[in-house]
């Protein structure tokens, strides 16, 4: 038997005692539960790739390949967009975050830094992607509905179906960039 008790703090109950048996398809629906994830995390990153790669092509911006790799895509989004792409090196600010396995009072400081150098990022995210669909010859809000419904992701159930609509709105979005008229 193994004996949750010990692991989650609770007072030791038969109740919480799980057989090998028990344990095994436990541990084979939450495997089966991550590699679900994983495909689909790695479908949602062909299609990112796929689709700004097109449209990369139809608004004639060199490098489209670039969509393939991780930050370099930042980059080709900031190009198609027809903007400066220096808040990618923002991105820097996590390297001396290393230093918390040294001094974790100065990695924490670090952190503090490169976490507010992320949402600037992510900001300037939002606007290639607004001035995106205005190249693209589309209504630049489309590019901030995703982040109007996770900012509602707060209201019980209505919330969390938002929050999945947005994300789902962000790849038609794209899907409507890459291959609509």
């Amino acid at each position: 038997m193994i004996n949750l008790a010990g692991l989650t703090g609770m007072a030791t109950d038969a109740s919480y005692d799980l057989t090998a048996a028990q344990a095994a398809i436990m541990g084979s629906v939450l495997t089966g539960f991550f590699a679900v994830i994983m495909i689909l995390a790695l479908a949602g990153y062909i299609y990112s790739a796929l689709t700004m790669m097109a449209v990369a092509k139809r608004t004639k911006t060199k490098k489209g390949w670039l969509a393939w790799i991780p930050v370099a895509n930042m980059y080709l989004m900031a190009k198609i967009a027809k903007q400066s792409a220096w808040p990618l090196w923002l991105l820097l600010a996590w390297i001396p975050c290393l230093t918390f396995f040294i001094s974790p009072i100065l990695g924490i400081i670090f952190m503090i830094i490169a976490g507010i150098a992320s949402v600037i990022v992510m900001v300037f995210m939002y606007i290639w992607q607004w001035k995106i669909c205005e190249v693209r010859g589309k209504p630049g809000w489309w590019a901030i509905l995703p982040l109007i419904a996770a900012g509602l992701s707060w209201i019980p159930i209505l919330g969390a179906v938002l929050s999945i609509a947005g994300s789902v709105w962000s790849l038609v979005m794209w899907g409507i960039l890459a291959w609509g008229k």
